[in-house]
């Protein structure tokens, strides 16, 4: 919770107010009314975040997908990190794909998590907690995960996942292998909470993130392709032209098709 009202903070300091009012913030932090926030959340490459507290309502457009670029340098401080935590050797020429959670919760976690939230929302009705479900899930979810990692090792990713903190998950799930991150990743790659949460990045230090559906298609052209100049062209056209269905390979003609990241 510090952590969210430490970004909320730094969010609200833009406006140098500390009223109670609704803030509306666009993807390059400028101030915006709500028709054109609500106009910015259907868009394809972007999504709206909302973050509360007692005193601050912030509502955010984030990057549901975006195209960035570091430097070789910033790609071999990514795979030694990787390589050094994972005790996995990784080739230096290897596409390095990300998932990210900045935070993981175990099962008696979101338990508690659930039941405060009844309490918070009193008015509303709930239906009752499923542990064993809740469990069952989550297993399942692991061995999807896993079918998915073999998958896309097939094509040349190298696929880790990161998190930043951990309440129990790690000890519950061991089956599955979460590198703990230093700051490396939150602060040059996730730095919004809840925005994005899966990074590929190539040897030449060109990166795509996304923090949404992320389609298994769209992802095996980003690894076959070294050149991605098309995909930031489609990416930009989307963008430009305010399209809810997108452009290029980024047009969703199909949402809920089944994606592993």
């Amino acid at each position: 919770m510090k952590r969210k009202l430490f970004f909320l903070t730094l969010l609200f300091s833009y406006f140098f107010s500390f009223s109670q009012s609704v803030k509306y913030i666009d993807e390059n932090m400028s101030p915006i009314d709500s028709i054109t926030y609500s106009k910015k959340c259907n868009l394809v490459v972007l999504k709206c975040l909302n973050f509360k507290t007692d005193s601050l309502n912030i509502n955010k457009v984030v990057y549901k997908y975006k195209f960035g670029t570091t430097d070789t340098l910033g790609y071999t401080q990514v795979r030694k990190f990787l390589s050094r935590n994972s005790n996995l050797k990784i080739d230096k020429n290897a596409f390095l794909m990300i998932r990210f959670r900045d935070t993981l919760y175990d099962s008696n976690t979101n338990l508690k998590n659930y039941k405060r939230h009844v309490k918070n929302h009193s008015k509303i009705k709930h239906a009752d907690y499923d542990f064993k479900k809740n469990q069952s899930n989550t297993k399942k979810s692991i061995e999807a995960l896993q079918k998915c990692n073999k998958k896309f090792k097939k094509l040349g990713g190298e696929i880790f996942n990161v998190y930043n903190y951990d309440y129990g998950y790690r000890k519950e799930y061991p089956e599955v292998n979460w590198i703990k991150d230093r700051g490396l990743f939150k602060n040059a790659f996730f730095k919004i909470i809840y925005s994005s949460s899966f990074l590929l990045i190539k040897p030449n230090g060109e990166y795509f993130i996304s923090g949404g559906h992320l389609s298994d298609s769209l992802l095996k052209k980003l690894l076959k392709n070294n050149d991605w100049s098309d995909f930031r062209l489609d990416w930009l056209a989307s963008y430009n032209t305010l399209s809810k269905s997108g452009k290029g390979v980024f047009k969703q003609s199909a949402y809920h098709t089944k994606h592993c990241f």
